[in-house]
């Protein structure tokens, strides 16, 4: 299903946090020097999924979906996830790929083992 077809709501407010986040220290030079975001995520389950199709719309062409670290493999690749995106199971690997900041959608379980990791690298 379209993330279209799902609540408005949800997709603004998400929308609205990754624009908030993208949009801190404006002043300051971007350390994407003009190119796409790439956004790194972990979780494709309801949320994840919702934020992976709005992602990769025509909507968001300064964002780009490059990565996604999922608990569990899946038997077929969800669409909401192109073939261009990594989609793995191994957080060393979704830590090695090339994203600029992270979208946590999996809750706090991860979030207590690896977000001290991923405000370490800085992204």
């Amino acid at each position: 299903s379209s993330f279209h077809s799902h609540s408005p709501s949800l997709f603004v407010s998400v929308s609205h946090h990754i624009t908030s986040i993208l949009n801190l220290n404006m002043a300051q030079p971007s350390p994407t020097n003009g190119r796409q975001i790439r956004v790194g995520m972990v979780g494709l389950g309801a949320i994840g999924s919702y934020v992976a199709e709005a992602l990769n719309t025509d909507r968001y062409d300064s964002v780009r979906l490059v990565s996604v670290l999922v608990q569990t493999e899946r038997s077929e690749r969800p669409s909401s996830c192109p073939a261009e995106v990594l989609l793995t199971t191994d957080v060393e690997q979704f830590f090695s790929s090339d994203w600029d900041v992270c979208v946590e959608v999996a809750g706090q379980p991860w979030l207590k083992q690896h977000a001290a990791r991923v405000l370490k690298v800085g992204r």
